[in-house]
């Protein structure tokens, strides 16, 4: 608003030309054969731009642009390399208030888990300390077992068949000692194991108890156990994966909708303001020509789309648009002013801004560098050198009459 309203008042009233009359029209064999090369050239870079960008992918994981050292993220994948663990960790949670009723539907949880992904792939406190009534119910069959005389029929056969490997008469005492301890009490017999794989799979809270289970991050898991989470509230899944998706389809359908949007008024508003097809295709060179490369450019680069890249993208296209107007109604009207040195100063104070993420580390900020510094350079070159090339082989005639109309009212 202050160039348009305010800047006005305190320029000269004079214009600023060059000291040169436009002599564009005026133009020999050579110059002509010179805008064509231009424009055949301009075309096979385009042609060849377009079938480059067609290998680009969009990457939409948003932790890849979370500014992760290179160094650590190679001293991760080492370690997973030495030690295994591809896969991160899945969290199945279960919540309840009262510590027992927890591990009951835990285990209720534990048997259908097993079905949907394998018992290797679901790691659960309940295949060792299930709730108290599975115990209980474990430890009746174990006492019913030992009924009628088992238990003195083991000690004498292991008594007879001990002599023969010099076993002592008391070798597996401690096993009968504890053939009959009371394992249901709880806290009673917590031995050191028991509590070691309650601090990995039981947390308390303020509000009661979460008893965890682990799988594989992956996600065809992820969504069988929250479909089974559904069946029982208080239950959810923990995924860090899951999360990152979830986050990146939101935010990247945000600004796929938005660069759509984007486009479209750009294209629909230099239509309704230049009010011709001709004008306003020229006007859009720089525009395609800037789209068309950065994606050519990612591509040659092994680089993918991200969301960082999408939003440097139509800050792109919206300065480009910009170049493409100003350059089209330059020629379109013969204006002696100096366009190209408005156009080539705009360009700079942008390149050179854009220019300084390109020595970022940060991969989101270099991403949006590398976006601008080629969308505005490509844009730039075709406002400045193409369109006057096709201004003066396609439309010369209609040039020729504005520029003489132009002197006729000088």
């Amino acid at each position: 608003l202050l160039a348009l309203f305010i800047l006005p008042h305190f320029l000269s009233k004079g214009e600023w030309i060059f000291n040169r009359e436009w002599n564009a029209h005026k133009q020999n064999g050579k110059s002509s054969l010179f805008a064509g090369s231009v424009v055949v050239l301009w075309i096979v870079l385009v042609v060849s731009a377009l079938i480059f960008s067609l290998n680009v992918t969009f990457d939409s994981d948003i932790i890849k642009l979370d500014g992760s050292e290179p160094e650590i993220l190679l001293a991760e994948e080492k370690f997973h390399q030495i030690w295994g663990g591809q896969d991160s960790h899945a969290i199945f949670v279960v919540s309840d208030s009262e510590y027992e009723k927890a591990l009951e539907i835990n285990d209720i949880i534990y048997k259908e888990a097993v079905q949907k992904l394998g018992l290797s792939d679901f790691t659960s406190l309940s295949f060792l300390w299930p709730s108290k009534k599975i115990r209980e119910a474990n430890v009746a069959r174990w006492n019913e077992f030992w009924r009628d005389g088992r238990e003195s029929e083991l000690k004498k056969l292991i008594k007879n068949e001990g002599v023969k490997y010099q076993f002592s008469d008391s070798a597996f005492s401690p096993f009968f000692d504890g053939l009959h301890a009371d394992v249901t009490a709880g806290k009673e017999y917590d031995n050191k194991f028991i509590s070691i794989l309650k601090e990995r799979f039981v947390q308390k809270g303020h509000d009661g108890y979460k008893v965890l289970s682990y799988f594989p991050d992956r996600k065809e898991y992820v969504s069988k156990l929250e479909e089974l989470s559904r069946d029982y509230p208080g239950t959810f899944v923990v995924s860090r994966k899951a999360l990152s998706r979830s986050i990146s389809d939101s935010l990247s359908s945000d600004v796929k909708i938005f660069a759509m949007i984007a486009t479209m008024f750009i294209v629909l508003l230099t239509f309704f303001f230049l009010k011709e097809v001709k004008k306003s295709l020229l006007a859009l060179i720089p525009v395609v020509t800037s789209v068309l490369l950065i994606l050519a450019f990612m591509s040659l680069y092994g680089l993918r789309l991200n969301i960082a890249n999408l939003i440097a993208g139509i800050v792109s296209m919206g300065l480009c648009i910009d170049y493409g107007i100003f350059m089209t109604y330059r020629y379109e009207n013969e204006l002696k002013r100096s366009t190209v040195l408005a156009l080539t100063i705009s360009a700079l104070t942008t390149l050179i801004g854009a220019g300084a993420l390109l020595f970022a580390k940060h991969p989101a900020l270099f991403s949006i560098g590398t976006t601008l510094v080629v969308g505005v350079t490509a844009g730039y070159i075709s406002s400045v050198v193409v369109i006057p090339s096709i201004e003066k082989i396609f439309y010369n005639d209609s040039a020729i009459k504005a520029w003489s109309r132009q002197n006729k009212i000088k």
